[in-house]
């Protein structure tokens, strides 16, 4: 079984990192150019939404939430989560029981 194997990878969403809350607060980060309360929007969606993908929540975000607002595009917004989740791993805890 894993003796087969000489590599194994793991996703850190929740399974090696306990990198769930990092990625929440990387979301609130990212969007706050728009204001907290569209910010807290995004986390709400977010949270009720675990098996989006992030493209999809920023473009919800962006069309639902703050449609004509103002503020950072799609790709920015991506660049500014990607950058917050990167520093949280960095300093994340290991996943209680791993």
């Amino acid at each position: 079984m894993l003796a087969d194997y000489r590599t194994a990878v793991f996703d850190c969403d929740g399974v090696v990192l306990d990198s769930n809350k990092v990625k929440t607060a990387a979301f609130r980060s990212a969007a706050l150019p728009y204001g907290a309360a569209a910010a807290d929007a995004l986390v709400a969606y977010h949270t009720a939404n675990g098996g989006v993908s992030r493209y999809a929540k920023f473009s919800h975000f962006l069309e639902a939430i703050v449609p004509g607002q103002a503020g950072p595009g799609l790709d920015a917004l991506l660049a500014a989560y990607a950058a917050a989740v990167q520093d949280g791993l960095r300093v994340c805890a290991v996943a209680p029981g791993l």
